[in-house]
């Protein structure tokens, strides 16, 4: 059974992030015109890497000498990468601008039906559910409002407010709302006698 070798640091170096100490043992290699296998063994002792793998971030670290490119590389597509066939990804969007950004509102899952139909008509894989909804998302949602619910509605939605009035103390702005108020007014020293009359009460 192979042993795993453990990446070892000297003492002045366990204060350093792993990064940090990936670059402190590959700068000096990089720079080197021609590695030597000695110099190769001991970075890998070092960093507990296999010599071959030491070889390839060398290689690495020589076209981008920066920290970042010692990083481990997270697997799978990137971020917005789209696998569909190029034909079938335009046809797709077609489709979604003709179906699915209409007055009459169809939903995802109706959308899904047409795409599908036509892809197995013409031949083709369809794509998921998850790869439509993607790629309608990418459309900005003011679009896709304005396209299903009208463009005052998309208007209505994201017109900039302007700021009101600011105030920097109690009372400093006072509303007075004026409202007719049925009034009936007493003399008192008349008590008899009195007055229906309708007023302003602010």
């Amino acid at each position: 059974m192979p042993q795993v070798r453990v990446a070892t640091r000297p003492p002045a170096a366990l204060s350093i992030s792993d990064a940090a100490w990936a670059e402190a043992v590959f700068r000096p290699l990089a720079a080197e015109p021609r590695l030597n296998k000695a110099a190769i063994a001991g970075a890998a002792r070092q960093l507990g890497f296999c010599a071959a793998h030491v070889y390839s971030l060398v290689r690495v670290f020589r076209a981008d000498p920066v920290t970042a490119s010692l990083a481990p590389s997270r697997p799978g597509l990137a971020r917005g990468t789209r696998r569909l066939d190029p034909a079938l990804d335009g046809q797709i969007e077609t489709m979604i601008t003709a179906v699915y950004l209409r007055a009459e509102r169809p939903t995802l899952k109706e959308l899904f039906r047409q795409v599908r139909q036509d892809c197995y008509g013409s031949g083709q894989r369809p794509p998921s559910l998850k790869a439509l909804r993607a790629r309608i998302t990418v459309r900005t949602l003011r679009e896709r409002i304005a396209a299903r619910e009208g463009v005052g509605a998309a208007g209505d939605r994201f017109r900039q407010i302007k700021a009101g009035p600011r105030t920097t103390r109690p009372l400093q702005v006072v509303q007075i709302d004026h409202t007719k108020v049925d009034v009936a007014a007493r003399n008192h020293r008349r008590p008899d006698a009195q007055s229906r009359a309708f007023s302003d009460a602010d």
